[in-house]
C-alpha cells in the first residue's frame, strides 16, 4: 500500500481564499462615519439629556462593546429607531470580524494547526499552533470590541491565553511553535508588510488591532505572555499549503537571509525555529546548493546564540532521505543543518506506525538520521488509535478500555520497544490537532502523556 503521509487541512481552509484581505482603511472610514455620526447627535442633544442619563453613559466601561452602544443611544432616539440603528450597526461590525477572521484563517496562516511534543523524560516539550486559527479566527471573533476603539480585549484574551498555556505546562509542554510566515517572506517580517498570498502575515503585527491599552501588537503580546507563563516561544516557516512561490528564497546571499531572519527571532523573543517542507518545491524553486548553503550558514548562527533549527517532514523514506528524493540534499549532512527532525506518521485516518518497515520504519529511518534523540515521531489526534484497523503496518493488539490517547501511547511505547534502543532515547513525539483553541479540554494529549509516565518502564528493555 502506498503511503499517503500528509498534514491534516484544517476545516477552516475551506474558506474562499480568492477573497481579498480586508482593508483596515475601509473599517477606520467606516468606523469614523458612525463616530462622527454619534458625535454630532450627542452635540446637538446634550441639553436634553439628564443628570441620571450622564450618570448611566459614565457606566459604559463596565459593559460590553455593544451594550455600550445601545446605553449610549437610549438617551438620544426613541426606542424603536434605537433598534434598527442598533441592528444594523450590529450587522456591520459583526459582519466585518466575521469577514477578518474568514479571511485570516484562509488567507494569513496554513501551516497545520496544531502539534504538541509531550515528553515523558523531563527535557524540553513544544507544540506547534497555527495562528491562522488562534488568531485569525478565535480572537478575532471572541476577543475583539470594536466600538468605541477598535481593539483587542486584553482580558478576554488573558482569559484564554492563561487557560491554554497552563493546560500546556500540566501536559508537560513547555514550548510553542508559531506558524505564520513562508521562506519568502524573511525580508517581509522585520517590516511587517505583505509577502506570500498563502500566508498573509500583516494581520498579527497590525497595530491597527492593539491589544487593550498596551499598545502592543498581538504577536508581541502573545510572546511576552508566553515568556511570563515560563513557556519559550518558536517560530515555524511552510506547511502543507506552501506552493512554489512560497518556498523560494529571495536573490539576496544565504548569509544576509540567515542574518535578518536571526535579527526578527531577536526582536520579537523567539527561542527557535523550525522549517515545515512537506514537498520538493523547496528544491524547485531553489538550487539544491542554495538551500543547502542556506539552512547551513543558519544552523551555524543559531548555534552561536543559544538557538535550534528544526525540520518536520512527511514519515515516508521515499519523501524525505531516500535516494532519488529531491529533499535528499537536506539528509546528506543532517546535523550540520538542523538539531531534529518531525516526523509526520499519519495521514487523514491511517497511522504508520512501524519498528521495521521498507517505507516508513523507524529502523529505515536510524539509517539516515543515526541518532534516535533526534527522532520525533507524530500523531494525529482525530485517528482512532483504539482500531487495529487504523494502522496501515503493524496490527498491535490494543488492551480493552483504553482511550484514544492512551492507545496511542500504548503503540507508541510498544513500536520503539522493537528497536535496539529505549523509549527515553528517542525524541519526543509529537501531536496534531484541528484546533488549538481547545487545547484546555482536549483529553487526547494528558492522556497520552500520563500514560507514557505511568507505563514506559513497562516496556523498557531488560
Amino acid at each position: 500500500m502506498k503511503m499517503v503521509v500528509k498534514k491534516v487541512e484544517s476545516s477552516k481552509a475551506s474558506f474562499d481564499k480568492k477573497l481579498p484581505p480586508p482593508e483596515p482603511s475601509i473599517f477606520a472610514k467606516i468606523r469614523s462615519v458612525v463616530n462622527g455620526f454619534f458625535h454630532r447627535t450627542n452635540s446637538k442633544q446634550t441639553s436634553t439629556l439628564t443628570q441620571s442619563q450622564g450618570l448611566q453613559q459614565k457606566t459604559i466601561k463596565h459593559i460590553s462593546s455593544q451594550d455600550r452602544f445601545a446605553s449610549k443611544t437610549h438617551a438620544i432616539f426613541k426606542p424603536s429607531l434605537i433598534q434598527k440603528i442598533h441592528s444594523f450597526i450590529q450587522f456591520v461590525f459583526k459582519s466585518l470580524a466575521k469577514m477578518i477572521g474568514r479571511v485570516d484563517a484562509s488567507h494569513q496562516l496554513t501551516h497545520a494547526d496544531f502539534k504538541g511534543l509531550i515528553n515523558p523524560t523531563g527535557a524540553t516539550s513544544s507544540c506547534y499552533i497555527d495562528m491562522g486559527i488562534l488568531y485569525g479566527s478565535y480572537v478575532m471573533s471572541n476577543c475583539m470590541d470594536w466600538w468605541p476603539t477598535v481593539c483587542i480585549d486584553q482580558a478576554k484574551v488573558d482569559t484564554f491565553l492563561n487557560a491554554m498555556f497552563a493546560q500546556m505546562k500540566t501536559d508537560g509542554i513547555n514550548k510553542v511553535e508559531l506558524s505564520f510566515a513562508q521562506l519568502c517572506d524573511i525580508q517581509n517580517l522585520l517590516s511587517g508588510s505583505s509577502g506570500s498570498s498563502s500566508d498573509t502575515i500583516t494581520q498579527i503585527f497590525n497595530p491597527l488591532y492593539p491589544v487593550g491599552a498596551t499598545g502592543e501588537n498581538f504577536l508581541t503580546y502573545f510572546n511576552n505572555m508566553a515568556t511570563q507563563s515560563g513557556i519559550s516561544v518558536d517560530l515555524s516557516f511552510g506547511g502543507a499549503d506552501s506552493m512554489l512561490s512560497d518556498m523560494t528564497l529571495s536573490k539576496v546571499p544565504p548569509a544576509t537571509q540567515t542574518q535578518q531572519l536571526a535579527t526578527f527571532l531577536q526582536t520579537y523573543n523567539f527561542a527557535s525555529v523550525d522549517f515545515d517542507i512537506e514537498s520538493p518545491v523547496i528544491m524547485q524553486g531553489n538550487t539544491p546548493a542554495t538551500v543547502v548553503s542556506f539552512f547551513t550558514q543558519l544552523h551555524t548562527l543559531l548555534q552561536k546564540a543559544g538557538k535550534q533549527s528544526i525540520l518536520t517532514v512527511e514519515g515516508g523514506i521515499a519523501q524525505g532521505p531516500g535516494s532519488g528524493s529531491p529533499l535528499s540534499p537536506l539528509f546528506t549532512n543532517f546535523s550540520t543543518m538542523f538539531d531534529g527532525v518531525n516526523l509526520m506518521l499519519y495521514s487523514t485516518n491511517q497511522y504508520y506506525l512501524d519498528a521495521n518497515n521498507a517505507t516508513w520504519g523507524i529502523d529505515q529511518w536510524l539509517t539516515y538520521i543515526k541518532e534516535p534523540s533526534l527522532m520525533h515521531i507524530g500523531f494525529y489526534d482525530t485517528i482512532d488509535y483504539t482500531n487495529p484497523a487504523s494502522s496501515a503496518g503493524e496490527q498491535y493488539a490494543i488492551p480493552k478500555g483504553l482511550t484514544n490517547g492512551q492507545a496511542a501511547a500504548f503503540i507508541y511505547l510498544t513500536m520503539l520497544s522493537q528497536t535496539k534502543y529505549t523509549v527515553s532515547e528517542f525524541g519526543n513525539p509529537f501531536f496534531w490537532t484541528d484546533n488549538p483553541t481547545t487545547i484546555s479540554t482536549n483529553a487526547f494529549f494528558t492522556d497520552f502523556h500520563n500514560y507514557i509516565d505511568a507505563n514506559q518502564p513497562k516496556f523498557q528493555k531488560q
